[in-house]
């Protein structure tokens, strides 16, 4: 289902938590760069730490990502080439807590990190990661060179009714 998988059971974890780090190979970077519409995605790679939170059965995931995108100029069509480097901080709700959560006055909460629901006893990292990186990535990506140029100087269709507004002044 998804072009890369980390996954990291959850029933092993404590409050002290532990370090992850993997990335993308070549073929898992081809398939993100055709689902997120990049030319290539030359790099990805992630770390950070996976922890139980001292206050439940909540899941902390705080992790960085690095990555190198390539993309087409929204004005010249040509390759931008842009390095991203994002952190993400998300909590794993067991289903009880996630139905409170979803209940609650959604104004009386700041929001300082994302809360997903923990669906199982595992989570996987890498659909996490696709998430921010799509956030992430410039929707219109420009060369720093390129301009947009407008011809003023073209001649612009006056319309079906121009002809007509003539003869309002005649009548």
């Amino acid at each position: 289902m998804h072009e890369m998988s980390h996954i990291i059971e959850t029933t092993d974890i404590d409050a002290a938590g532990r370090t992850f780090e993997f990335a993308a190979d070549e073929s898992q970077r081809q398939a993100l760069a055709a689902r997120l519409g990049l030319v290539d995605l030359k790099k990805l790679t992630v770390a950070g730490n996976i922890r139980r939170a001292p206050d439940g059965p909540s899941i902390l995931v705080d992790g960085r990502f690095l990555a190198e995108v390539e993309q087409k100029c929204v004005v010249t069509l040509e390759p931008v080439g842009s390095t991203l480097e994002e952190a993400f901080h998300v909590r794993f709700l067991a289903p009880a807590d996630w139905q409170a959560y979803c209940a609650r006055d959604v104004d009386a909460e700041p929001e300082d990190e994302d809360v997903e629901p923990l669906e199982a006893a595992s989570i996987d990292l890498a659909a996490t990661v696709t998430e921010y990186l799509a956030l992430a990535i410039d929707p219109y990506p420009r060369r720093r060179d390129a301009e947009f140029t407008f011809d003023t100087g073209a001649e612009v269709d006056p319309g079906p009714f121009a002809a007509l507004a003539k003869l309002r002044n005649k009548v």
